[in-house]
Parts: structure tokens; sequence; C-alpha cells
């Protein structure tokens, strides 16, 4: 797999670690190993916090497909008719080689 993009997701809010882990993977992103948990201590009250991290990988081809739909415009419905072009019946028509 052809990496683009490598980030790491830190939160002391699980709930917001979870939220932005969850965007990215819609927006195309891979999980990169596991997510990890780290006790900290809060020093002034001697209370301990937990750091969630999560590192996350972006391949090439979702970058591809996402300036792909960027870029996409509608392909008009009717092309202009050339009039230098005629069409044969289907009973004219012959495939090469056939």
């Amino acid at each position: 797999m052809d990496i683009t993009k490598y980030t790491v997701v830190t939160s002391d809010d699980f709930g917001k670690f979870e939220d932005r882990v969850n965007q990215l993977i819609g927006d195309g992103w891979k999980l990169q190993g596991g997510v990890t948990a780290t006790a900290l201590p809060d020093t002034e009250e001697k209370l301990l916090h937990v750091q969630w991290s999560q590192a996350l990988v972006l391949p090439a081809r979702a970058v591809s497909l996402a300036r792909a739909e960027e870029e996409d415009e509608p392909l008009p419905i009717d092309f202009p008719a050339e009039e230098d072009v005629v069409i044969l019946p289907e009973e004219k028509r012959s495939m090469p080689g056939a």
C-alpha cells in the first residue's frame, strides 16, 4: 500500500477522540496499529488522566479518489450530433473479424 500521509490522533476526551478517528476513517484513512491509552499524572492535584492515541495512514488510492470526486463534473446527457456521421441499421453492422 502506498501511503500518502500519516497522522496520530491524541485526546484526553475519549468521546472527541472516537469522533475524530471515525471521521478520518470515513474520509479514507486506515488504522495503523492499535489504540493506546496512557495514564498521565496531574502533578497539581495528584490525580491521573488518560490520554488516548491512534495512528492512521492515508493510502494513495484514497487521495486519488478524493481528487477525482472534487474534480468530477457531470457529463452532458445529450452530445451534439455530428453531421458527417452516418449510423447504419443494425442488420448492416458487422464486427471486425466476424
